[in-house]
């Protein structure tokens, strides 16, 4: 309910009024089953600003009309929505989190005692895999560093800016001749509405021009600007030529993991304790994030209610 009064002295000031409650309250219900194409009524909730008879069929179209353009639109899943983790929730996550973390250290400590060797092995193919990760960052970075600057958003290179007072009985003039090794993508001009523009030329590498003004003094100023690919050129192509290197290195350390692996007289238990590590390192990520989506939300809470009946 949103205010709307049912008191005696309401319902009768409707019924003076010839306001059917229940009869909107159908119509509207059809209405919405009707464009829907749903098997079911809708529950609908009351406001008290019940239209009068001159309103009612303005107040059908609006309504119409509104229910046309939101079901015209794409429908959304709501089981895709996130929704923030609790804190209890996070609270609890952090207690499994730290369980995992325990098993990954148990079973580390386990490799160690028992087997030298393949700890040595593991050791090895631990290490390469650091230098993977490293390398992978590396790359990633480069190529947010790429697609940062080799864009055509615009930067400035030069400015140049005069300001000089007024004069009494004399004009106050001045010129500019601004160059960049960058080419010229635009030229911004301003001034303060007082100044007249003599000359004005842009070139390929550069802008220059003269301006004078009788009144209110001398005040402007041009910006030599260019692309942000065009000022980064240089950087550009260096992450251009270490991109392809890196990416060589990456396959290559890659192929020797996967020999380290397949070809190790441990290679069964290896596969078997990555298995076990990857397992509780992908489980303890999900722990990690800050949000649920609506199915997991209900899964996790299906969960808890499951555990608290049972104990």
């Amino acid at each position: 309910m949103t205010g709307y009064d049912c008191s005696e002295k309401a319902e009768r000031k409707r019924k003076k009024a010839g306001i059917d409650v229940q009869k909107i309250q159908d119509n509207t219900i059809q209405e919405i089953v009707k464009i829907c194409s749903s098997s079911f009524d809708p529950m609908l909730f009351k406001i008290d600003s019940l239209p009068d008879d001159d309103d009612l069929e303005k107040n059908l179209e609006v309504r119409d009309a509104i229910l046309s353009y939101i079901f015209s639109q794409e429908i959304i899943k709501i089981t895709e929505f996130k929704v923030q983790k609790p804190d209890f929730l996070v609270a609890l996550d952090i207690i499994e989190g730290l369980k995992l973390e325990g098993e990954i250290s148990a079973e580390q400590a386990r490799i160690a005692s028992d087997n030298e060797a393949l700890e040595k092995v593991m050791n090895k193919i631990c290490n390469m895999k650091k230098e993977l990760r490293d390398f992978d960052v590396k790359l990633m970075n480069l190529k947010d560093d790429k697609a940062y600057y080799d864009t055509s958003d615009m930067v400035d290179v030069e400015k140049w800016s005069v300001s000089k007072g007024w004069k009494a009985s004399s004009s106050i003039s001045d010129s500019f001749d601004i160059s960049s090794e960058y080419p010229l993508r635009e030229a911004d001009k301003w001034d303060n509405g007082r100044c007249s523009w003599t000359s004005y030329d842009e070139k390929s590498y550069s802008v220059s021009g003269s301006l004078c003004s009788t009144l209110c003094g001398l005040y402007a100023s041009v910006t030599y600007r260019t692309y942000k690919r065009d000022k980064y050129a240089e950087k550009i192509r260096s992450i251009n030529n270490e991109i392809p290197s890196l990416e060589a290195d990456i396959r290559g350390l890659k192929r020797s993991i996967q020999s380290e692996e397949r070809n190790s007289e441990y290679s069964k238990e290896l596969k078997n304790h990555n298995e076990f590590i990857e397992e509780r390192r992908a489980k303890r990520m999900k722990l990690a994030a800050a949000q649920l989506s609506i199915t997991e939300a209900n899964e996790r809470l299906k969960a808890i209610m499951a555990k608290r009946d049972v104990e």
